[in-house]
């Protein structure tokens, strides 16, 4: 079965990039050698064309109102994360934390939809392409002919 390169989700891969990115942070948290900066270096420019890619398929499908569905969801979480695991020990008790799970939770939600949003848009993108395909059934090609 030969699958094309436009069926990947561009969502799944900018969660699997930022999950990869989170855990090369962490692990280099007490020293950060040469290696861990091109681990990172590469992980984050993984991260920002799949969410370009993202951004180019939603908005060839919808227009610039699905195409800031990105941006606003890559929003949330950065300002989740920075309320809740980037928070200050001294300010874990406090509203911010609770503000930071409702950000990610909206965040996680956004991630959702923009998985759907995509796949839905992928569908549409093909139906469109295998309709506006025109074919004449009697109609021979220059390869059918031969000469002897």
């Amino acid at each position: 079965m030969n699958k094309s390169k436009r069926s990947c989700s561009y969502a799944v891969s900018s969660v699997i990039a930022s999950v990869a990115l989170f855990y090369a942070i962490r692990l280099s948290a007490l020293g950060r050698t040469a290696i861990d900066w091109v681990v990172m270096g590469l992980v984050i420019c993984a991260l920002l064309y799949s969410l370009a890619q993202l951004t180019r398929r939603l908005y060839r499908a919808g227009g610039n109102k699905d195409a800031w569905h990105v941006q606003r969801t890559v929003l949330l979480w950065i300002v989740g994360l920075f309320y809740t695991a980037l928070l200050r020990p001294e300010n874990i008790d406090s509203w911010r934390s609770w503000v930071g799970w409702l950000y990610l939770v909206a965040a996680a939600v956004g991630t959702v939809t923009l998985f759907i949003e995509e796949r839905a848009a992928v569908a549409g993108s093909e139906a469109l392409r295998s309709t506006s395909v025109i074919s004449f059934p009697f109609s021979a090609s220059p390869l059918d002919f031969h000469i002897d």
